[in-house]
């Protein structure tokens, strides 16, 4: 259907396999073949909000895709498997940028061939990746050539991934990239956009912080472009049941392998539920984390960061029962919390409680 319309919307709950879907569709939209044969017939942008995003959607386009592929992030390490295919590490191959490092009087004319390699790097692309603000923001795709002021590279079909993280502009802005059709891939029952500015006026907040799905989805004439991906392969049915039931109509379905594991009979407030809800009243609190300098990791006190004691002795004293009783080790347990001052009580708790390793990213 997202080839097939100029507008579609794709809703992606949990486990239901969107970065599946996502990769899929890309490669069909790539086989796509125009009787006219326009050059920019089939070049796709495929744009993700949080950076991270996009090594995983890359990484599994190029294991399924084939052609020229251009990244356009630079805010983040990239994985040296991934390399080749970022934009600066095409660029700096090509026959323009093949030279010595300019004189202090050759660098206007240096930085002017660097962005002509770089807008002929991604003519070249069939598929560009980047985030969203880099999609309306990078040179190389908005600049044109005064006075006609004509984007230097077209798109076929534009992709907006984890859509409902992302404020309502960050998803208009790159669409309007879009000659021929426009997906917009998330899910608003998740989590919603983030919007830091704190001078901005309450109600200009309220827009932002509404997810565009959820905004385009008010409206049930809008329904015929969205579909929902119903079929879920990742939690056990216990799990499965609650957000099906709260936030999706019942409508999710398992299509997911249950292996064979010891029951953990001490934690379930029932033998048949994987799930258990706790209750901590425990009140919330500003906490240190660690922060990244040049020379070392240091505590700081971060003011957006926060922090629950009470929750972290709660999550500790869990897994020290999982651990005692048997039948799972540290390696199957996995403590999740989006701060990283929680993150740091956490770990320092178990260290010192416990004494299990951990990874925490």
């Amino acid at each position: 259907r997202g080839l097939q319309r100029p507008f579609s919307m794709v809703q992606g709950p949990p486990g239901t396999g969107k970065t599946s879907f996502l990769v899929q569709f890309i490669v069909a939209a790539l086989s796509v073949r125009d009787r006219r044969a326009k050059p920019d017939y089939g070049r796709i942008l495929d744009t993700d909000v949080p950076p991270h995003l996009i090594t995983r959607v890359y990484s599994r386009t190029i294991e399924r895709s084939y052609g020229y592929y251009a990244r356009t992030e630079y805010a983040f390490e990239i994985q040296p498997h991934l390399e080749e295919h970022a934009l600066h590490w095409k660029v700096h191959g090509t026959s323009q940028l093949r030279m010595a490092p300019p004189a202090r009087n050759q660098q206007k004319d240096y930085d002017k061939a660097y962005e002509d390699a770089e807008v002929w790097v991604l003519q070249k692309s069939r598929i560009v990746i980047t985030t969203c603000a880099n999609a309306y923001l990078h040179s190389a795709l908005m600049k044109g050539d005064p006075p006609k002021i004509i984007r230097p590279v077209k798109f076929d079909t534009i992709v907006v991934d984890e859509a409902a993280q992302a404020p309502e502009p960050d998803v208009v802005l790159p669409s309007t990239c879009a000659q021929t059709r426009v997906v917009v891939v998330g899910d608003h029952k998740q989590l919603g956009p983030v919007v830091p500015e704190r001078n901005l006026c309450a109600p200009y907040v309220s827009i932002l912080k509404m997810p565009f799905l959820e905004r385009m989805l008010k409206n049930p004439r809008r329904w015929e472009a969205s579909t929902m991906l119903n079929m879920q392969y990742r939690m056990h049915p216990s799990i499965r049941s609650f957000p099906s039931s709260q936030f999706y109509d019942s409508k999710l379905e398992d299509r997911v392998v249950i292996p064979h594991r010891p029951q953990l009979n001490r934690i379930w407030p029932e033998a048949r539920e994987h799930r258990r809800f706790i209750d901590c009243q425990t009140p919330q609190s500003m906490g240190l984390s660690p922060e990244l300098t040049t020379c070392d990791a240091a505590l700081t006190e971060n003011k957006t960061s926060l922090k629950n004691v009470g929750e972290a002795k709660v999550a500790v004293a869990l897994c020290s029962l999982l651990l005692g009783q048997g039948g799972c080790s540290a390696k199957d347990i996995a403590i999740i919390t989006p701060y990283r001052a929680q993150q740091h009580e956490i770990r320092g708790r178990l260290q010192r409680d416990i004494g299990a390793g951990s990874a925490c990213k």
